[in-house]
């Protein structure tokens, strides 16, 4: 799997490590996979109800734990990451 856009997004500088750990790891690779429809997730419930607080909350949360659990797999291998969230589309 080559990392989409949303995860190129949030980390354009580490996008070789990213392409590289996806194609070695397959949890990292779905790990990657989860963050994605996450976010395609939370893009779809703002789109069809951005009232929906509860929802949306549930996969900001989900985005955000997803984020961590990601950078936390790069520091292992030695790879800096930015620890804040990167705000992209007003997450």
């Amino acid at each position: 799997m080559e990392p989409g856009p949303i995860i190129a997004e949030r980390w354009p500088n580490l996008m070789p490590e990213l392409r590289r750990r996806s194609t070695i790891d397959p949890g990292f690779r779905e790990l990657l996979s989860d963050y994605r429809e996450a976010w395609e997730a939370l893009d779809r419930w703002r789109a069809i109800d951005p009232e929906s607080s509860c929802r949306i909350a549930d996969y900001d949360r989900l985005v955000r734990e997803l984020e961590a659990e990601i950078e936390k797999e790069l520091a292992k291998d030695g790879i800096p990451v930015r620890t804040e969230s990167a705000g992209i589309r007003n997450l």
